[in-house]
């Protein structure tokens, strides 16, 4: 399919430019703002050189390849106006603005999981932390970058997109097995007890409330962009 995008690409592409810019600045901003990078993240151990990988310029682009493809396109998408390879003749019009309260949930998760962190280092480092987000799931950052690649790919569906959400997913589920083992380590019972009774991802009850939410952010976008128009 032709990258050239029609005047109802155009027109949908200007509607959500402002919210999607929005939301993964807020994700970047929060990233920069973790207090400690993860021990198991392999980008992070390529950027820093701790890596058994020959060639670290290599070990880089193969960690930010998911992240890479499941945001790159869309920004560029957003700045040149062009959608190559993508999986819709129209654009989601029906379902943008659930799909805008999906970016709305991720922006403020990011933001409540990245400050309760935070609050967490600053006390007695000797337990999990269990504030608010993370009794949603264990790594509720981690899901949050992973609700914004998904409502980047609905907003803006192309192949590239969808590979590089679906990869980002299954890289993370990876990351955080790995992880996990290295926080089981360090908080022993504390976090097997934290594990037996907080799931890694959102259960069919949370996942609900967050699927609720987004409906409501989405019916509140969508009035909000009526009236502004």
């Amino acid at each position: 399919m032709s990258a050239d995008l029609s005047a109802e690409w155009r027109s949908h592409i200007l509607a959500v430019r402002g919210p999607a810019l929005v939301a993964i600045g807020v994700q970047v901003a929060q990233l920069l703002l973790r207090p400690i990078p993860s021990e198991v993240s392999p980008l992070d151990q390529a950027i820093s050189g701790n890596t058994h990988q020959p060639r670290r310029e290599l070990s880089v682009l193969l960690a930010a390849a998911p992240a890479v493809l499941a945001f790159g396109l869309p920004l560029a998408a957003m700045v040149l106006q062009r959608l190559p390879l993508r999986l819709s003749r129209s654009p989601p019009l029906r379902s943008r603005g659930l799909a805008l309260g999906v970016l709305l949930v991720a922006s403020l998760l990011s933001v409540a999981a990245v400050q309760a962190l935070r609050g967490c280092f600053g006390e007695a480092n000797s337990a999990p932390c269990t504030r608010a987000p993370f009794l949603v799931c264990r790594h509720p950052i981690s899901l949050s970058i992973v609700l914004l690649a998904a409502a980047l790919t609905w907003l803006l569906p192309s192949l590239p997109g969808l590979v590089g959400s679906v990869w980002l997913a299954f890289h993370f589920d990876r990351q955080l097995s790995a992880e996990e083992a290295v926080l089981r380590a360090r908080f022993g019972a504390g976090w097997v007890a934290y594990a037996a009774e907080v799931p890694r991802w959102p259960g069919a009850y949370a996942g609900g409330c967050l699927l609720l939410a987004c409906a409501c952010c989405g019916w509140i976008c969508e009035r909000f962009g009526s009236r502004k128009g």
